[in-house]
């Protein structure tokens, strides 16, 4: 499938720009060492991570049949402000390959949601746990034998998450959330687990 195969692709250029990052934040620390104390700071930031999704409601649904679908691969991308305490943020995730294991009807499915989030941050330096909540839509791709269709329904997310600083502009950030979806695609709720890098500016 030519979208398995670029988000298989996509994965390989997250991984390669993390090791880039750690690589040149290292060398940023033995030459210039960790001066910077503003980690806090007001300001802007873009994100790009990958992740992983878990079906929780689609094998129980009428299209699921009651059989078991395998986890999706994908990508997320990020862009928000935050403070020291509270952030806000738009978030687009894509998720493919949701295999629907035997399926009769439903061979498997793909989802796109998008989400405004508000976060709330622990400043502990370097390291800033967070919590969030938020809500958008999603549309779902699914693969039936009649053909593929498409559904568009709402979005709530809820998680929790940690950014860290490699220097006073890159990071990464792990996050985990529950995708509650509503209305056309309201059997596709998912858990979210990601990993990414983040640019502050």
């Amino acid at each position: 499938m030519k979208i398995r195969r670029a988000t298989e692709r996509a994965y390989c250029a997250v991984i390669v720009l993390l090791i880039i990052v750690s690589v040149s934040s290292s060398a940023s620390a033995q030459n210039f060492g960790w001066a910077s104390t503003d980690f806090d700071r007001d300001g802007y930031y873009v994100g790009l991570g990958i992740g992983t999704g878990i079906d929780l409601e689609f094998e129980d649904s009428s299209l699921g049949e009651g059989q078991s679908v395998s986890p999706g691969y994908g990508f997320n991308l990020r862009a928000g402000t935050k403070s020291a305490y509270m952030g806000g943020e738009f978030q687009l995730e894509y998720l493919d390959g949701f295999d629907v294991d035997g399926g009769a009807v439903a061979k498997g499915y793909d989802v796109l949601t998008f989400t405004v989030n508000f976060k709330g941050y622990l400043p502990l330096g370097r390291l800033q746990p967070f919590i969030l909540v938020g809500g958008g839509a999603n549309v779902l791709w699914v693969d039936t034998s009649f053909g593929n269709k498409s559904y568009l329904g709402g979005a709530l997310r809820g998680g929790a998450g940690v950014d860290f600083y490699l220097t006073r502009n890159w990071g990464i950030e792990a996050q985990g959330s529950y995708v509650m979806t509503t209305e056309e695609t309201r059997d596709a709720d998912y858990l979210s687990a990601n990993i990414g890098v983040f640019y502050r500016f």
